[in-house]
């Protein structure tokens, strides 16, 4: 499952499977999956657009690290490298510059760029 809060984004992290429920056929849920990293990678363009509060900075943050999170369980580490050098080279000042969606955006294309052709 994919949990979205304030201060976390990412899979499930809760051990165990829950309660036992009586003629449940189904062995994975479809929520269980990773959000595609098309997907990610729109969320990260659409966060980076207004990056002025420390709230929105710190959301953008914890997107990146999911998006990288995901690349790395697919199987694509040169995009998550990429992914990697753009969370360090944006501090939390860096991000509140208005420059800083140009900045992204060339981050995510050269990162996108190194993603398997679907």
């Amino acid at each position: 499952m994919w949990i979205e809060s304030e201060n976390y984004i990412g899979p499930c992290r809760r051990g165990g499977r829950g309660g036992f429920r009586l003629l449940n056929r189904r062995l994975r849920r479809g929520g269980d999956r990773d959000p595609s990293i098309e997907a990610l990678f729109r969320q990260l363009r659409a966060n980076a657009v207004d990056l002025t509060e420390a709230r929105e900075r710190k959301r953008f943050k914890l997107r990146l690290a999911a998006t990288i999170g995901v690349a790395r369980r697919s199987g694509m580490g040169a995009c998550a490298a990429q992914l990697e050098k753009l969370n360090h080279v944006m501090t939390d000042t860096a991000l509140a510059d208005r420059r800083s969606a140009a900045v992204i955006e060339q981050y995510l294309a050269t990162a996108a760029a190194t993603l398997p052709p679907r």
